[in-house]
């Protein structure tokens, strides 16, 4: 059992986990409309923390398979797209966002030990997309994409790089030259 302490940091490593992996996928993705007031945005933040919670409970507990975890990528788009669409980029919340967000709050679950299994893909994005030179064209800009089979066929390409676990690959990709600064 957790003493207070312990709950309390906990709790603030999924905040700052939370708020990093929105930070990622919203910054250089164009996510909101023109119009969209500050009061919107942070509901639709809150709205997203409080659903990457509820998959990380699965996540964490082994029972998503992999058709699932493609299934959510989907699911977690649509579902932002229909609450929020006045206050998105084109009424959408792009596939390609929605993975990011979903993937990179996964593979910080998974670093800091809080998930065993690894997660099934890693975060998409320029630089672990530019590691695959094959890729049709439409499908290169992980914030445009609005396309499951897009995603499909990034992590087709990263399971040839990678062999049995992508998200290993990816972190040592990543580790190796991904940080930009």
């Amino acid at each position: 059992m957790q003493n207070d302490s312990e709950k309390l940091k906990r709790e603030f490593l999924e905040n700052e986990i939370e708020t990093l992996s929105i930070f990622a996928a919203f910054g250089r993705a164009g996510v909101y409309s023109p119009n969209a007031s500050e009061q919107k945005k942070n509901e639709l933040k809150k709205f997203l923390r409080n659903k990457l919670r509820a998959y990380g409970s699965d996540y964490r507990r082994g029972i998503v398979s992999e058709e699932k975890h493609f299934s959510n990528v989907k699911t977690f788009s649509s579902e932002i797209s229909a609450r929020c669409k006045n206050i998105l980029s084109n009424g959408r919340f792009r596939i390609g966002i929605a993975q990011k967000l979903l993937n990179l709050y996964l593979k910080y679950l998974w670093v800091l030990g809080w998930m065993t299994k690894s997660p099934w893909h890693c975060p998409f994005d320029y630089l672990i997309l530019s590691k695959f030179p094959r890729i049709e064209s439409t499908c290169m800009k992980w914030t445009k994409c609005d396309h499951i089979n897009c995603y499909k066929s990034w992590v087709g390409a990263a399971r040839k790089k990678a062999g049995n676990s992508i998200a290993k690959w990816e972190l040592e990709t990543w580790n190796k030259g991904g940080s930009g600064f």
